[in-house]
C-alpha cells in the first residue's frame, strides 16, 4: 500500500513540475476606443475577419465594422442591436462624452453646452450596418437608438460619479 502512495505522490510531484500545456489563444479582437489624439487607434487588430477594408488601399474605409462584431450583437431589436453594437465599439465613458451633432441641450440649465459629437463617417457606418440587419427602419429612427444609448451611457457616468463621494478612497 506503501508503495502505491509512493507512486501516486511522485507522479503527482512530476506533473506540478511539468509548464502547463500552450492553449490556443480564444481571445477576440477588440476595437480600441477612438481617441481625439489619433483617429488610426480606432482600426481592427488581427483576426478581422477579412470583412474590413485593407488600410492605405482607396477605399479604405477609416472606421470599419467588421462582420463579426455585427454576428456578435443580438437582433431581437434595434435598440437591443446599438446597445450591443456600441458597447462593443466604445466604452462607456467615451459614449457619455459624446452625442450625435455635439449639442447637450437635455435641461434648460445646460441649453449651449456643448459634447464633443461622434465623427459622422463613424455615425454612417453604424447606421448602415444597423440597416444590413433592419431594413425596414429608416436613418432617423437609427439614429434616434443611437441618442438614446448615449443619453443612458451620459446617466451612467453621472450615477456613478454620484454614487462614490470623492473622499471615500481616503
Amino acid at each position: 500500500m506503501n508503495k502505491i502512495a509512493g507512486d501516486v505522490v511522485a507522479k503527482l510531484e512530476l506533473l506540478c513540475h511539468t509548464p502547463a500545456p500552450k492553449l490556443p489563444d480564444m481571445t477576440m479582437p477588440m476595437r480600441t476606443p477612438p481617441s481625439p489624439f489619433n483617429r488610426e487607434s480606432s482600426t481592427l487588430r488581427d483576426g478581422d475577419d477579412g470583412d474590413a477594408s485593407v488600410a492605405g488601399s482607396p477605399s479604405a474605409k477609416k472606421f470599419p465594422i467588421a462582420k463579426w462584431q455585427i454576428r456578435r450583437c443580438s437582433t431581437t431589436s434595434l435598440q437591443k442591436f446599438i446597445n450591443d453594437l456600441l458597447h462593443g465599439l466604445y466604452c462607456t465613458e467615451y459614449m457619455a462624452k459624446h452625442s450625435l451633432t455635439g449639442y447637450k441641450a437635455s435641461k434648460e440649465s445646460d441649453a449651449g453646452k456643448r459634447k464633443d459629437s461622434i465623427p459622422q463617417e463613424e455615425v454612417a457606418e453604424i447606421i448602415a450596418a444597423a440597416k444590413q440587419i433592419f431594413t425596414t427602419k429608416t436613418d432617423m429612427e437609427v439614429r434616434l437608438a443611437i441618442r438614446q444609448k448615449l443619453n443612458g451611457a451620459a446617466k451612467v457616468v453621472s450615477a456613478r460619479k454620484v454614487a462614490t463621494p470623492p473622499d471615500a478612497s481616503q
